[in-house]
This record gives structure tokens, sequence and C-alpha cells, in this order.
């Protein structure tokens, strides 16, 4: 199959047509008796319907991902009711219902969690591309009995297509101004009857939306998965996913300042074009000229999830592992700048939860999550003599050993 759309700035009318849930629920094409398709969701780490849950959970699906135009997390804000989700380099900013930080230090732990196939990951991971979802998820308000620490203000749940068991494939093309081109294409194999496998890479470009062409993308993003069920009740999962990025990162511009009276002012620019971060004539700086400056990015994961299923209840085990490498280079207004962030993570989960719909239900595990990262901020100052003297401002390192994420209860 083969779409073909334009991008253009109407994707922000989704946002209000989305209810979190009924328009989620309700089927495009609706049968006679016009009843809600069930929908079924695992934010709570169980497999439960999204209308008999107690929790107040905002679901969406693929295809409204890919209808609104959405590729990477930062822009399902335009979907999603009462989320921010904040670009920062190659770090996201989450807030939900208010609740976030705007730190991004690799040593400082954010207040909203984001979880991938059962994964915990770093914000500097979740700025790569949104593509082959089945759902996203989100939890709002404190969730550390399920998720642990970093998820105070709530949890963003991620849940990758898995393969089927056919031969099916589709490809997605899309193509805008400032030469933009993103495609997707995902394509399923079904090796035997108890083994199937399914490929997807996505590939997006643009030149840079910023005057001197910063914030351009020139991302590459693959992942292979499988599925085998020797037998009816074991089902084993597993993937291994790479993203990179070579585009120009953004640079940040002023705001906040009206620059004819110096006063505060909330929507002033220094320009009356937003996205001018160039800095000349009478706001030119002393270290330098703004200019586009190419972003070093990867990260690199494996993963899965072993379930077993017993007759009332089912028993899983989800390990994975993270590889992160970044490395920006960017502007701050006027100050060449980087945030470096390397991180090396292992997280094991093994839980035993309850099945069907009778009256209790309960879920009970342990977790185990390592993570070894280490980070810098530098600020590069060319004070005209030509020579660049960096300003080093280390932010800190941080191992953890066997530290349970969470206590699941």
């Amino acid at each position: 199959m083969l779409r073909i759309g334009l991008l253009t700035c109407a994707g922000a009318m989704m946002a209000a047509t989305m209810a979190p849930r009924v328009a989620l629920a309700a089927d495009a094409g609706a049968d006679e008796s016009e009843t809600l398709q069930e929908i079924t969701i695992t934010a709570e780490k169980q497999t439960e319907s999204l209308q008999k849950t107690a929790a107040d959970v905002t679901a969406i699906s693929a295809d409204q991902l890919v209808a609104a135009g959405v590729t990477d997390l930062r822009e399902a804000q335009m979907v999603v009711p009462a989320v921010r989700f904040q670009a920062e380099g190659n770090n996201t900013q989450v807030f939900v219902r208010g609740v976030g930080a705007n730190l991004d230090f690799a040593n400082v732990e954010p207040n909203v969690a984001f979880n991938f196939a059962g994964t915990y990951l770093p914000r500097e991971a979740t700025s790569a591309a949104f593509f082959d979802v089945a759902q996203l998820e989100i939890l709002p308000g404190s969730q550390g009995t399920l998720y642990g620490r970093s998820a105070i203000g709530g949890t963003i749940v991620m849940s990758p297509a898995k393969p089927g068991f056919n031969n099916d494939g589709e490809t997605l093309l899309e193509v805008g101004n400032y030469s933009a081109v993103h495609v997707t294409a995902t394509q399923n194999v079904k090796a035997s009857e108890t083994v199937a496998v399914r490929a997807a890479i996505d590939y997006a470009y643009n030149d840079g939306y910023e005057v001197t062409g910063a914030d351009s993308k020139n991302d590459i993003s693959a992942r292979l998965s499988t599925i085998i069920k020797p037998i009816d009740q074991l089902t084993i999962y597993g993937y291994a996913q790479l993203a990179e990025k070579h585009g120009n990162t953004e640079n940040l511009v002023n705001k906040g300042t009206d620059p004819n009276t110096g006063a505060y002012c909330e929507a002033c620019f220094f320009y009356s074009n937003a996205w001018n971060d160039t800095r000349t004539g009478k706001f030119a700086g002393p270290f330098g000229t703004t200019d586009a400056a190419r972003n070093q990015y990867r990260t690199d994961m494996v993963g899965g999830e072993i379930d077993y299923e017993f007759e009332n209840m089912t028993l899983s085990y989800i390990p994975s592992y993270l590889f992160l490498d970044a490395h920006p280079i960017y502007w701050l207004s006027a100050i060449e700048s980087t945030n470096i962030a390397h991180y090396n993570q292992l997280e094991q989960e093994l839980r035993l939860s309850s099945k069907g719909d009778g009256p209790l239900k309960w879920l009970a595990g342990v977790s185990y999550y390592n993570s070894r990262n280490s980070g810098s901020e530098y600020l590069f100052v060319n004070l005209r003599s030509r020579s660049i003297r960096p300003i080093s401002m280390p932010i800190g390192w941080k191992a953890m050993q066997a530290s349970a994420r969470s206590p699941i209860a």
C-alpha cells in the first residue's frame, strides 16, 4: 500500500476532534449497531480493556498518529490533551498536566517516565523517530508503584507493532515544503507456522527551518523483530533497533524581551520571524557568528518479552539493553554549546499477573535496572582572537548497579 500526502500546518486540528477515550474507541466504519470497538491497553502492565480500566488512560492508535502527521514524540502533543513535549536539542522535556522538569542533564532524572516495549528510556533517547507504532498510551499522575522513579508526573507508554503471521507490507510516503521527505516501510514475513518476522525502516529529511539552516533532519531508523510460538502457551518476542540523526541541531533563539524597549514580553522575539536564529547588527554577540552545526546521535537497542500462560495467570520476562551516544553542537542564542550524553543501560523485569475478567486482578514482580551514564555541557567562547576556548561545565557521572526501578505490586 502506498500513501502520499502533503505536510501542512493543519495537523493541529486533529487535537480538537480526539477525546482521549471515546474518539479512539469509536470505529470510523461502525457497523449497523454502532457499538464501540473494544480498545486493549497495557499501560498498567496487564492486557485489559480501556473501557473497563479504572485508570485515566489516553490511548492513541497508530492510524491516528499517522493521520495527524506525528513522526516523533514532540509532535504527539497535537493529539494528546494536557501534555507538552518540549524540544531541547536531542532531549525531550515532557510535562503532563503541568508536572515535569526542564533540566536536561544526564544526571538529573525527569519527572515523567517514557517506556518503549516495556523498557524505560532516558530523555535523550526520546527524540528519535516514531515509526511502526501500534499504540501510544499516556497515564497522568504519579505512577511510581508500577514504574518506579521518574514517574511522579505520569508515564508515556509506546508499543511497537509486532510481527504478524502473514506477508503483509506497507509503505508510507510524505513530502512537503523545506524539501521534506518522510518514508516508512514495513514488511511481515511468515517464516513458518510458529515463526514470524517483521522489518521496519524509517527515513526523514528536511532542510533547516531556521534561517541559518539549523533544525534540519537527515535521520534513519530501523527495527527487526520476531515472534516465535513453539507451543500455544509460550510466546517469545524479540527486537533489535537502531536510530541515527545526521541533520543540523536546532539553535535556541531569544524570547521574552522586547528588543525595542528591553521590557519583558512573553510573545516577543528579536526579529519578526520567530525562526530567525541569527545574531547580526545590534543583536550581534561577542562570541562568534551563529550557524548551523551537525548533529551526532545514535541509539542501539535490543530487547523483547517472553510470556508463558498458565490457566489463570501469565509469567513474563522482559530484558533489554540500550546504548546511546549523543554529541550535538548548537547555539544558545549567541554562544556555541554542546550537551554530550552517553548511556549504557541494562534492564530486566520478571512479573506474574492474573488474566481473564475475574473479580480479582493482581500483579507481582521484581525488576533490575543498571544504568551507567556520563555527560558534559560545554560553551565555546570565541574572544575575537579566533581561538576557541571551551568553558567546561561537567554535569556529573552516575552509576547504579542492581538498583530496582519499581516495587511491582
